[in-house]
């Protein structure tokens, strides 16, 4: 998903701070966050953060809300400064403005592509535990158009540590416009599997998240056709062809690794597009998966297409599915998500076939805030 940080930067010109601007970046006891750079010869310093109170602001025709900014002090010594308001424990990108400027790549600051960020969340960051493994695999997807895709896949410290031992598999999938790295990058999955594990709040398992764009055998930097861009909203994505083809990433999975079989031991989870490729495949699917997950699903978007197919007779899926008791069919979903209609609408036809499902709604809309914390919730609900 396009990040609305970056919408807002890329319309200032962007340059990289030197190492003479010395910033410093700390969050105190009540998560409050604490900028300060020496730049002595600016007029003006501003910061833009997703920590920031929100303003509309044009993309193209559509109007979308984007953090506002807020001017730095500057003290006789050059020092410009600022201090938050307390912040949710969280994931944050932010990025100076100096002079009208936007600036990337500060150094001294840690960066995630081209944009600064802060975390205080502490299950969000690298802790003193043990630390899973990550791979990137390429599997054969003999039922897609391409003999071979990629996928992320998290495997826990025990793992290797254990090589006799077996585990319960999640399959996370991305949302529209997103690829297989989304999950482990902005998502902090393996730090959240990791540290969670670690607590003893969730149960070591594999996390196995694959790319559900079915037209891309890889995202744009990794595939065969290097020079081409990224995809941000490929056409042909809501027809079925993906959730035909996860077999391919099952089968793929469970001759690989040293899995636990059967629907007690499998879960699914997507945020968005990956929301609707989750519902799908487990309807479709009614005894492949104990726990399922659907963050901020992209419910009722499905189009024409050569498997659309695997859309009809829904509410008879959805009724048989149930009738097969899944242990956990989670929903949940922002208050302020342009999805949350059509959320109500799916939760009424559950409640129609009297369907047991857990339902959360957090405050927020269709973002990363959410999805993090949506992961964070579900990975200690399954396979216990």
């Amino acid at each position: 998903m396009k990040h609305i940080l970056a919408c807002l930067c890329a319309t200032l010109p962007a340059l990289t701070l030197t190492a003479q601007f010395l910033p410093y970046v700390s969050v105190a006891p009540d998560k409050s966050i604490k900028f300060n750079i020496h730049l002595n010869s600016a007029r003006r310093v501003q910061l833009v953060g997703e920590f920031l109170p929100k303003k509309e602001a044009n993309l193209g025709h559509q109007k979308i809300m984007v953090p506002d900014t807020v001017d730095l002090v500057k003290d006789n010594q050059g020092y410009w400064t600022y201090t938050s308001a307390p912040v949710d424990n969280d994931f944050y990108y932010f990025n100076f403005i100096v002079d009208g400027q936007a600036y990337t790549n500060t150094p001294g600051l840690p960066l995630h592509g081209n944009q600064n960020y802060v975390v205080t969340e502490p299950d969000y960051k690298v802790q003193d535990v043990a630390h899973g493994t990550i791979e990137k695999v390429w599997y054969p997807s003999p039922t897609l158009e391409h003999k071979q895709r990629r996928m992320t896949v998290y495997l826990p410290a025990a793992y290797y540590a254990n090589p006799k031992q077996k585990f319960p598999v999640l399959y996370l999938h991305h949302g529209m416009m997103g690829n297989e790295d989304d999950w482990t990058t902005v998502g902090r999955a393996a730090q959240i599997m990791d540290n969670l594990i670690a607590q003893g709040k969730a149960v070591p398992m594999i996390v196995v998240m694959p790319n559900g764009n079915w037209r891309q055998e890889a995202r744009s930097a990794e595939a065969s056709e290097t020079m081409a861009s990224p995809l941000l909203a490929m056409t042909n994505l809501f027809e079925g062809s993906y959730e035909t083809g996860f077999k391919d990433v099952l089968t793929f999975v469970e001759k690989t690794y040293r899995v636990k079989r059967g629907k007690a031991h499998r879960a699914i989870a997507g945020l968005s597009m990956g929301g609707l490729h989750t519902q799908t495949i487990a309807a479709n699917n009614p005894d492949w998966f104990d726990y399922v997950g659907l963050f901020s699903a992209a419910v009722g978007t499905q189009r024409p297409g050569a498997h659309n197919d695997i859309y009809n007779d829904m509410p008879q899926k959805l009724d048989l599915q149930f009738r097969k008791k899944p242990r956990l069919y989670w929903i949940a979903i922002g208050s302020d998500d342009f999805l949350f209609e059509a959320n109500k609408k799916m939760r009424r036809e559950l409640d129609s076939i009297k369907a047991p499902y857990i339902y959360q709604e957090t405050n927020g809309g269709h973002d990363w805030h959410n999805w993090r914390r949506y992961l964070h919730k579900f990975a200690q609900m399954i396979f216990k």
